[in-house]
């Protein structure tokens, strides 16, 4: 059986890299302001003890409901007299229903009339990254830099695709160049930081998270990220504090929750940790990872039924192979047996 630190481990390593695309889930045409996503969804404005770090999981975040096979939802009439303006509000819609192919034709509408191509590479490209698409992701954003070299989101963006296949040489240089286009941008310290975790450089990771809060002191994310990385590190103060300053920057966020729930269960504080991730999932009763967690603990707590329900509903929530791998891990050393189907 493994060991209630190894377990834990696991779960600090994934939520740590869960969210590196979500703060291009929404993009904005080149000029415009950006928005940064959280975790739950929620818009934010520009978001165990000691063990030895070893490398992460795949930077890929986790789905949250079934693929669907139904045909594409029907959309109400755009608002809009403008063409141009109904292709890239429709494209929106459908990325948001799951349906990228719908999405692309509307987009490639978009283009034949748009005033400036960029924008809509810009949009495709974040649909791209949405759906794991990174090397179409990477094409869309390198054609916004041959047009316009100085574009630092442009590149902060790619950098995330590079980062995604693993190519951390020219996920560096992307933020990078990005930083030197724009060093007063903290989400793209945040995007960095992120990738020097998936590159296994803590330090620098939290260099990053501390240069991401000097220049936005209520940037949620932001402290949200930090604080893992300090309970991740042992930092058991740090780690509390920021994470509670997030969750009082944005008290709605699911993901905060969580992760300040992960943090409890590091340092034995079990009942903390269930009311943080039952809190998670009354924000978010989607939240695949919330419902792992809280299992977990009640496992951890001897509560068994309740780690059974919780790790099951976890497994109906998510597609992604290694969550399912940890949760049915867990439920064979319950005594459950989980039967996969072909």
């Amino acid at each position: 059986m493994r060991t209630k630190s190894s377990v834990w481990k696991i779960i600090i390593l994934i939520t740590l890299v869960s969210m590196l695309i979500a703060a291009c889930q929404s993009a904005t045409p080149e000029g415009e302001e950006e928005i940064i996503i959280g975790a739950g969804g929620q818009e934010v404005a520009s978001e165990e003890g000691d063990f030895t770090p070893t490398p992460l999981p795949t930077l890929t975040p986790f789905p949250t409901s079934t693929p669907t096979s139904q045909p594409a939802p029907t959309l109400p009439p755009t608002a809009t007299s403008d063409p141009y303006e109904a292709y890239m509000a429709n494209a929106d819609q459908f990325v948001k229903a799951n349906e990228l192919d719908q999405a692309l034709a509307e987009f490639e509408a978009a283009l034949a009339i748009a005033p400036d191509p960029t924008d809509v590479y810009g949009a495709r490209g974040v649909a791209y990254l949405d759906f794991n698409k990174f090397d179409e992701a990477i094409e869309d954003f390198t054609k916004i830099i041959t047009i316009k070299q100085d574009s630092a989101r442009s590149y902060s963006y790619r950098g995330i695709a590079y980062a995604e296949k693993k190519n951390f040489d020219l996920a560096f240089a992307d933020f990078n160049k990005a930083l030197e286009l724009d060093p007063q941008d903290p989400q793209i310290y945040i995007n960095r930081a992120l990738t020097y975790i998936g590159n296994n450089q803590w330090g620098e990771a939290k260099t990053d998270f501390d240069k991401a809060i000097e220049l936005d002191p209520e940037n949620a994310i932001a402290y949200n990220y930090r604080g893992t990385l300090n309970g991740l590190l042992g930092y058991q103060d740090l780690a509390e504090s920021d994470l509670n300053k997030a969750i009082e920057l944005v008290p709605e966020e699911s993901e905060f929750y969580h992760n300040r729930g992960i943090f409890y269960t590091s340092i034995n504080e079990m009942e903390k940790a269930v009311a943080d991730f039952s809190r998670a999932i009354e924000l978010d009763p989607k939240f695949a990872r919330a419902y792992m967690s809280r299992g977990i603990a009640y496992g951890e707590m001897g509560q068994d039924q309740n780690a059974t329900n919780d790790l099951n509903q976890a497994l109906e929530l998510t597609f992604n192979p290694e969550i399912r791998t940890e949760i049915i891990n867990y439920l064979t050393e319950l005594g459950v047996t989980v039967t996969e189907d072909e």
